[in-house]
């Protein structure tokens, strides 16, 4: 996967300079974002661009079930979910991930088997 910065994306027409202003207000303020589509339609793209905005000491923990999302840094902790496991050992995975109080939490592909 070729890694678009948020910059890249609003450069090439994907993403609107207004949505990213609203995304960087989100990211400044700590808010959520939910990034949500279609199989194919850009997810992780859009999620590794916003996930480059953040600070890099933020303390930023990833959730998923491959390796798709490439965030690397002194601040960045990885977690796999081994794909089927989708039930109560994920929901185990998430409250012991909160616990461990990262700043963000970045949660990439978690698909059933």
């Amino acid at each position: 996967m070729t890694n678009y910065t948020a910059r890249d994306l609003v450069e090439s027409g994907t993403l609107p300079p207004r949505t990213l202003e609203a995304c960087l207000e989100c990211i400044r303020k700590q808010q959520n974002i939910l990034v949500t589509g279609e199989v194919g339609s850009g997810k992780t793209t859009l999620l590794q661009a916003l996930a480059g905005l953040l600070p890099d000491d933020d303390p930023v923990l990833v959730l998923e079930d491959g390796n798709e999302l490439s965030l690397d840094g002194p601040h960045r902790e990885r977690v796999f979910v081994p794909r089927g496991d989708l039930d109560n050992p994920t929901r185990k995975v998430v409250a012991s991930a909160l616990r461990d109080s990262p700043r963000r939490l970045v949660v990439g592909n978690l698909c059933p088997p």
